[in-house]
């Protein structure tokens, strides 16, 4: 009986460790920085199925859960006519680059000295090859990245997106994040489709982020998703939430603290590696920040993600709507709500995090104000 009893046990052990496999190796991740045991046995395909059941399950309850939510909210009829746009959050940024100029006098004749002031001279007056840098990403130039593709992508720039996007028939939207992005992209979607027939596809995944490739490489899942056949002209990314601990760096062996400058080196390569991929395919850009989370230290962290968007976002052109202004936030405050003709209308889940249907719209409705059709605006109905 007590073997039955253990057996019934263990089995029962390995199937949620077979079946939750991604948690767990994010919760090691997350607690070690250094790679999950059971990622050794990812080589087995038998053993990645139990993930890929465990997503689809997830995603059913979370479109169910949607649902429902869509039919008990009678608040959303309502407030959709009535949502008013955000202001664009991307502003433009011209760097001005200054060509030093030194007047040098000569302290004495000394031969020596003379040579090295005309040395120190001459290197002053050489044109800087990382003048199109800026300042705010220089600490990161020459990190390389296994998992952004070990190029520097702190020595590209490109000038800034006209804004707003242009589509026109046959245009494709790639979407791309975590469950943060999974109701908004809907929304988006749905707007794109329903309004101007434009196709769009959907990568976001929960539990994902730009740390942990083992769960989802996103660098390499949109350089893939590129790199086929299609007609994107657009990436929207919203991501960062599940970034908020340390990193393993594969090539040192050693482990990068949250925050640290090597730490936000690599982390600023993978942002922009992605930033790179869309601009080389000539296909724009809008970044999604994370907005404002009820708990202090997880918001802490999301400011220093954004800012690291942010700052790649200048660099590379890209288009930033900040959700914190779609929902009514100012720069550090959580609050799970917002006020609309006078009625207080709840934008975030109870966990603090994620959101209701109607916030899920507001940041949606953000988005596509950077979006025209054929000279038309697209304003979230």
């Amino acid at each position: 009986m007590i073997k039955k009893i253990l057996l019934s046990f263990i089995t029962c052990l390995v199937i949620l460790f077979w079946l939750f496999q991604g948690s767990i190796n994010n919760y090691w991740s997350t607690n070690y920085t250094t790679p999950s045991p059971l990622e050794k046995l990812n080589k087995y395909k038998i053993w990645k199925l139990g993930e890929e059941i465990n997503n689809k399950i997830l995603t059913a309850k979370n479109f169910l859960s949607s649902q429902y939510a869509e039919l008990g909210n009678s608040l959303t009829a309502g407030i959709n006519s009535k949502l008013q746009n955000p202001q664009q959050a991307s502003n433009k940024e011209a760097n001005n680059n200054q060509q030093p100029t030194n007047n040098v006098e000569l302290a004495n004749n000394n031969k020596d000295d003379f040579k090295d002031l005309i040395e120190a001279q001459e290197a002053k007056l050489q044109p800087d090859p990382h003048a199109h840098v800026l300042d705010s990403n220089k600490f990161a130039i020459g990190t390389l990245d296994i998992i952004a593709g070990n190029d520097d992508y702190t020595l590209y720039s490109f000038p800034q997106e006209i804004s707003p996007i242009t589509l026109e028939p046959g245009d494709q939207v790639l979407i791309a994040g975590d469950s943060m992005q999974q109701g908004v992209g809907r929304h988006i979607r749905a707007y794109l489709s329903q309004n101007y027939k434009i196709q769009s596809k959907d990568l976001s995944k929960q539990s994902t982020g730009l740390l942990n490739p083992n769960n989802l490489n996103w660098n390499q899942t949109i350089t893939r998703e590129l790199n086929g056949t299609n007609n994107y002209k657009l990436l929207i990314m919203f991501l960062g939430a599940n970034d908020n601990y340390g990193m393993y760096d594969s090539v040192s062996g050693k482990a990068l603290p949250f925050g640290s400058q090597k730490w936000k080196a690599h982390y600023l390569q993978r942002i922009m590696s992605i930033m790179y991929q869309a601009r080389i395919h000539g296909v724009q850009v809008i970044w999604v920040t994370v907005p404002n989370i009820r708990k202090k230290d997880l918001n802490d962290k999301i400011h220093l993600l954004n800012e690291l968007y942010i700052s790649a976002a200048k660099q590379y052109g890209v288009i930033v709507v900040d959700a914190n202004k779609a929902l009514g936030l100012d720069d550090y405050n959580f609050s799970p709500s917002i006020r609309i003709n006078n009625r207080l209308v709840k934008t975030r889940s109870d966990d603090g995090i994620h959101f209701t249907i109607p916030g899920e719209k507001l940041i949606a409705n953000a988005v596509l104000s950077n979006i025209i059709y054929k000279n038309q605006e697209a304003n979230l109905d």
